[in-house]
């Protein structure tokens, strides 16, 4: 398991507004300032789910707040570039069935699935 130092990054951690139904978590922590977590990451039922399916920000869940400060640190710890804006992009086989997520990192292209 690969992390990174986050105390240096900007970072919300709040707790899930659906208890982690759609989140995976009861807490959540996001690589930026408040006012750049996306709208709906917290949103209203629908929007929400569909946010945290096809996330468009790397974001951390876990039972507490740290666990979920943890699982940040692991996501962007993947790749040589921590400072990079992390992309979790939906993948599709040709039939459209869904399989792992995967992350792009924005700097160096490289990418790896989540399990």
């Amino acid at each position: 398991m690969v992390m990174v130092e986050l105390s240096d990054y900007p970072r919300v951690i709040l707790r899930c507004r659906y208890g982690g139904t759609y989140e995976g978590g009861t807490w959540a922590a996001f690589p930026c300032s408040p006012g750049q977590i996306p709208e709906d990451a917290q949103g209203d039922d629908v929007p929400c789910q569909r946010w945290w399916e096809n996330p468009t920000l790397a974001a951390g869940v876990g039972a507490t707040p740290d666990a979920a400060l943890e699982d940040l640190a692991v996501k962007i710890g993947q790749c040589e570039h921590p400072e990079g804006q992390l992309l979790i992009v939906p993948a599709h086989d040709l039939l459209g069935h869904s399989v792992p997520r995967t992350v792009i990192c924005s700097f160096c292209t490289s990418f790896w699935h989540e399990s």
